[in-house]
């Protein structure tokens, strides 16, 4: 047995690599992880048993070994093979899993001392056979959670927090409590995400009532949730759920002495299909369901009476939140910057020249830049400040830029919106890309974390800056690029233009500054698409293209009014730019005066080019205007 010298948390796990020999000469063939050991007569046993071929569960007590639950799945197990089991125990309840998969899961009857219920977290751990002999390996005990991702405090001090409670009628703030009145509907905290099934998860709020109030969870809809509260008027703590066909339903409740008007702390943890609860940091049961309980929505809710709530605290290891693959804006932008991303042709665009400029950079073979063509793109409402985050194969980005708005060039080998300025790429002032989240920057940026690079990365691996975990509004970051690799263009700054050119510096090359930009992608499919519900369009089409003056994305029928550059001085003559498709399916960009007629824009499915945009044309005119 092992003495973790303090009591363990309610959940834990641990985890072992278990043999049973063959039962030879009276020898039985099991192995278990022992754990809630009291005596060598009182403790829980799990693992595993070839004899019978069967995983089990259950406890040891004077009168013997007691079999509680079994494998209901197909096994085969044998003699003196290795194999990987894992006990977690939550409060009361416990999952056994063997080789990766589950087997099965059960509630024990907690132990009572002093008249308090306890879980399984004060015995000692440990391994055993009964009757047999085997060898362990790898024995591990897990004090969990591991790595948390988010540790979220909402002290509603007369505002909405981080992650706001949505707008339901009855719920106000008041002297830094938040008030439910009696019978309003329950209210839940918008988290940008549905946590993973596997996902590790503790909710914790403080509050007083005089009737009922309490935790919501796995909420899906206003009659489909799960619910822990405090009913003071009959000292108990409920659980139960709300489902269309059944109406209100009480799963299991827990005795409980609690006063009106006082304040307690409610605390759930979630793993798996099981809940433990604790009140003032004493377990008062584990309830278990026969699926995941973290991947609805959270919040809270009152009862006939009114509630008050103090705080609210939320902790979970789900990857969404994982900032190490996280790119996050220097500060949150307003509302009127805030243009939501929308998915089509330029975003695709963009991905494909963020892998020419990582390509550039001479930092990676061709195995690894091909990789990059299987990473998807999912524009979602990401958490404050961030603006991009890799995770599994996708590059998920946030809708409106942290609230500052996207810049999405359409041609950014020229960078004619930007200006070298102490050492960095920046927005020329009034231009286009300034007070706006530059686009290609964070998608350089994120790729960079799917070809396995982390924060730390960047200036030692040879990439500058890409790879820092915060982004300024107007600030473009870029690679070095490997002159050698054929794969750039050298651009020049000039001062009359205001920004950077390619091609000549007009016979003062020595003299003018200059930077290695990669190549622009020619043609781009936009077969690749930004989706906003994490999956690929299957008809790969372009929903509408960014207009970089206004900073909006329009639909495709009103692409033509886009004003493309003022040409003539003080005219008041807007060009515009409109796009053609050519018989060997390109599309161009020409100024309107060339066409005839007002043809719609066909479906924006096939590939478009890229062409001189506003910003560089706009100082182009002034520069002549003037000479």
């Amino acid at each position: 047995m092992f003495y973790a010298d303090q009591y363990l948390p309610v959940y834990f796990e641990v985890s072992a690599k278990i043999t049973a020999d063959k039962p030879l000469a009276g020898w039985k063939a099991n192995t278990y992880i022992i754990f809630d050991y009291q005596s060598p007569t009182d403790f829980k046993y799990a693992g595993i048993n070839v004899a019978n071929n069967q995983i089990e569960m259950g406890y040891r007590d004077a009168s013997g070994w007691h079999q509680l639950v079994k494998s209901n799945k197909p096994v085969q197990l044998k003699a003196g093979t290795a194999y990987d089991v894992l006990v977690a125990v939550n409060g009361t309840n416990v999952t056994v899993s063997v080789a990766g998969v589950n087997q099965f899961s059960y509630t024990f009857a907690p132990r009572i001392e002093n008249g308090e219920p306890q879980g399984l977290n004060k015995g000692m751990v440990g391994v055993g056979n009964q009757g047999a002999k085997g060898t362990v390996d790898n024995f591990t005990l897990q004090i969990l959670p591991p790595e948390l991702t988010l540790d979220y405090t909402d002290q509603f001090d007369n505002a909405q927090g981080r992650f706001p409670l949505a707008a339901t009628a009855g719920w106000t703030f008041s002297n830094g409590r938040l008030i439910a009145n009696g019978g309003a509907a329950a209210n839940t905290f918008k988290l940008g995400t549905s946590l993973a099934a596997d996902s590790y998860l503790e909710v914790e709020t403080k509050l007083s009532t005089a009737t009922s109030g309490g935790i919501v969870f796995d909420r899906y809809a206003a009659n489909d949730y799960k619910f822990v509260t405090l009913d003071v008027v009959n000292d108990k703590v409920v659980v139960g759920h709300v489902s269309p066909k059944g109406g209100v339903t009480i799963d299991a409740s827990f005795t409980k002495v609690l006063d009106a008007n006082v304040d307690y702390s409610l605390r759930l943890i979630f793993k798996g299909a099981s809940v433990s609860i604790q009140v003032n940091g004493g377990l008062v049961g584990t309830y278990g369901y026969n699926s995941v309980l973290v991947d609805g929505q959270i919040g809270l809710m009152t009862g006939s009476g009114a509630t008050s709530f103090d705080r609210f605290q939320l902790r979970t290891n789900d990857l969404f939140f994982n900032t190490a693959s996280s790119l996050m804006a220097a500060s949150s932008g307003t509302a009127v910057n805030a243009v939501n991303l929308t998915a089509g042709a330029p975003v695709n665009a963009l991905f494909a020249q963020a892998v020419t400029v990582l390509k550039a950079s001479g930092r990676f073979d061709d195995e690894q830049i091909a990789s990059l063509s299987d990473i998807t793109i999912d524009i979602v409402q990401l958490d404050g400040r961030t603006l991009g985050r890799y995770e599994n194969g996708t590059v998920f980005l946030d809708a409106d830029a942290a609230g500052n708005g996207w810049f999405v060039d359409l041609t950014p080998v020229t960078a004619e919106e930007f200006t070298w300025r102490d050492g960095k790429l920046v927005a020329v002032s009034g231009g286009a890309a300034d007070g706006r989240i530059d686009l290609l920057s964070v998608l350089i940026h994120e790729l960079g974390h799917g070809l396995g690079l982390t924060h730390d990365d960047g200036v030692s691996g040879g990439l500058g800056t890409v790879m820092g975990e915060v982004l300024a509004v107007g600030e473009r970051r870029l690679p070095p690029v490997d002159a050698d690799a054929g794969l750039s263009v050298t651009v020049f700054f000039d001062e009359g233009l205001g920004g950077f050119v390619s091609g000549s510096a007009g016979g003062n090359e020595e003299r003018a500054a200059s930077i290695e930009l990669p190549l622009p992608v020619a043609t781009v499919s936009t077969g690749r698409t930004a989706s906003s519900n994490g999956g690929k369009s299957s008809d790969g089409g372009a929903t509408g293209f960014f207009d970089e003056r206004s900073g909006v994305f329009v639909e495709a029928s009103e692409f033509e009014l886009m004003r493309f550059a003022k040409i003539g001085g003080n005219s008041a003559n807007d060009a515009y730019v409109v796009v053609e498709e050519n018989n060997d399916n390109h599309r161009e960009a020409t100024p309107a005066s060339s066409r005839h007629g007002d043809d719609a824009i066909e479906d924006l499915s096939g590939m478009i080019e890229w062409e001189a945009r506003t910003g560089l044309l706009q100082r182009l005119a002034g520069l002549f205007s003037r000479s």
